[in-house]
């Protein structure tokens, strides 16, 4: 059987992309490696894109809560239809649901992949669904958390005669 595998980016960590191989492997001959996401979403990816050999579709968001990757993702995913038996969707998205609905409909296996937290319209909407249990190693493979801003501290300024330097006042 053909295996399409398209990631989700913006949806999913990179520490489940060993998890997401291994099972696309474990169904039949994987044909095609996709990931869909804007350029931050994607640096997260650059080890796994690497290691795997997925293709990157880097989407360009013309405003903040777009959805462009999930629509090229659905493009991706229609281009695709008789090239591939079955697709290995890795959301936890349910704006994918209408999408493995169409798929299955074509004759195309919809396997999802997601955390426990997927919607169940996603769940149902696949023909069979994965949950996503890697556990991420603390600081790796994710987006650096924001450091709180220091406050500025002013440059100590010269002693006056007589005076102590700003260095010995507590």
């Amino acid at each position: 059987m053909n295996i399409a595998v398209l990631i989700d980016a913006e949806n999913v960590l990179p520490a489940f992309a060993e998890q997401i191989f291994e099972h696309a492997a474990s169904l039949g001959t994987v044909v095609r490696r996709e990931i869909y996401g804007a350029a931050q979403s994607l640096n997260t990816w650059v080890e796994p894109v690497l290691k795997y050999a997925i293709h990157s579709n880097l989407t360009i968001r013309p405003t903040k809560y777009k959805n462009s990757s999930d629509i090229a993702l659905v493009i991706g995913a229609m281009d695709m239809i008789g090239e591939a038996d079955a697709m290995v969707i890795a959301s936890s998205d349910s704006d994918f649901s209408s999408l493995a609905v169409r798929l299955r409909s074509a004759g195309t296996e919809v396997i999802g992949m997601g955390t426990e937290k997927a919607n169940p319209l996603w769940k149902t909407a696949c023909s069979s669904f994965v949950t996503l249990t890697a556990k991420p190693a603390a600081g790796k493979n994710q987006q650096p958390a924001k450091q709180p801003a220091k406050p500025s501290q002013p440059a100590p300024q010269p002693a006056k005669a007589g005076q102590p330097s700003q260095a010995q006042q507590p």
